[in-house]
């Protein structure tokens, strides 16, 4: 697979592709290596509109050398508060329907927050308990929304953060309309992985195709690290890679 361009700064290794769907091809092949290293990996997965063909390419992947997923541990970077067990705008929905089922993934394994446990603080420590028995997170794949959030860590959101209960920022809910009809209530909170255990994974890619990501992408690159853009943070991360199409990396200098 050809890059367009690959450059390392002081903070990150950089992959820009011509098409959104070469970057794609490219963090599927990164997962799909590191389940085939590691058929126990423990990977921390994400949802969303530019997941759709990284897991797509996934599971061609897998179609052509089958992979034996049943011991991969896989952990969902999020989940909406308000919507009924299997809705189809669930992120474990979605996962199941795009990662979890297609690549043979056992039940057993696959972990989202509880948020149908109405004691949200219990439900945020019971699931960083679950990250940390399975060993931490060796593996962590993200996207990044408009306003800089990584899984729903809106900006405001402290390094230190762990799971925890959110408040979903306007410009999320607003980009979240076109995924629910006109009589649904669009969520306005979710539980998250939080920054922290975020950071204590082993490595971490960041996806981000579109335009639309083109300013956030370059602020990410040339800003400071703060909170008022919680993707930032990744830049203190030991081992961070940033995978751009051309579109989304136009802006960087």
């Amino acid at each position: 697979m050809e890059y367009l361009h690959v450059c390392y700064t002081d903070f990150m290794k950089i992959l820009k592709f011509d098409t959104a769907e070469l970057a794609s091809k490219c963090l599927a092949k990164e997962i799909y290596q590191a389940i085939r290293e590691n058929p126990s990996l423990n990977i921390g997965v994400a949802t969303g509109r530019t997941m759709d063909s990284v897991y797509h390419n996934l599971h061609l992947l897998h179609q052509k050398e089958r992979l034996d997923c049943s011991k991969v541990k896989a952990f969902a970077l999020d989940e909406y508060i308000g919507l009924k067990k299997g809705h189809e705008n669930s992120y474990g929905h979605y996962l199941n329907f795009h990662l979890f089922e297609p690549m043979g993934f056992s039940p057993s394994n696959t972990f989202v927050p509880d948020v149908h446990n109405s004691n949200f603080e219990e439900a945020s420590s019971l699931y960083e308990e679950q990250i940390q028995k399975a060993g931490g997170l060796d593996f962590l794949i993200m996207g990044i929304g408009i306003n800089g959030h990584i899984a729903l860590n809106e900006p405001g959101s402290a390094s230190d953060s762990r799971t925890r209960i959110v408040a979903l920022s306007s410009k999320t809910i607003e980009s979240n309309k076109t995924l629910f009809t006109g009589e649904e209530e669009i969520p306005n909170t979710a539980l998250t992985m939080g920054i922290g255990t975020m950071m204590d994974a082993q490595k971490t890619y960041l996806i981000a195709t579109g335009v639309t990501k083109s300013e956030i992408i370059r602020d990410l690159v040339e800003g400071d690290i703060r909170s008022s853009l919680p993707a930032s943070y990744l830049k203190d991360h030991p081992n961070f890679t940033l995978i751009l199409d051309h579109d989304s990396s136009k802006k960087i200098k």
